[in-house]
């Protein structure tokens, strides 16, 4: 499963294949192609503010982002997004698993980010293999975020 790992105040993924392909899907998605597809720095920012502006929409996982330092969220998510995409390894907080420890995040609403995400990689009009895996990507951290 890929997993966050901190290393010298900056976060590396370290994405290990389960199955035939996923090889493949991991760095379908590093690849500097698949940056240039969201549209660069711009286009992950972009994606970004389009995703938290669905998320905190969403009655069923609004709950989450009560009461939190969205530009500081924000900051981290397109910093993630933008190394999960092949940019570079800048993002200097806390571990997935950390981070989301005191949420009680269930599966379902795990997956409704991660579809959320995908609806706004389309409306952005990234490539749909760069799309799927992606998702499939970041399927891979859901050991480290769910918690009931």
């Amino acid at each position: 499963p890929a997993v966050v790992v901190l290393e010298n105040d900056a976060v590396r993924l370290a994405c290990e294949p389960e199955g035939p392909g996923d090889e493949d899907d991991i760095e379908q998605a590093r690849t500097p192609t698949a940056l240039a597809s969201v549209g660069g720095a711009q286009g992950i920012r972009e994606a970004v503010e389009r995703l938290y502006a669905r998320l905190v929409a969403d009655a069923s996982v609004s709950h989450y982002f009560e009461g939190v330092d969205m530009p500081r969220l924000k900051r981290h998510q397109v910093l993630l997004l933008s190394q999960l995409l092949g940019g570079p390894a800048r993002y200097a907080g806390p571990d997935l698993a950390e981070a989301h420890a005191h949420l009680g995040v269930t599966a379902d609403d795990y997956r409704c980010v991660i579809d959320h995400l995908v609806a706004v990689l389309t409306e952005l009009d990234v490539d749909p293999a760069t799309v799927a895996a992606v998702s499939r990507t970041l399927g891979g951290f859901e050991p480290d975020v769910v918690r009931r």
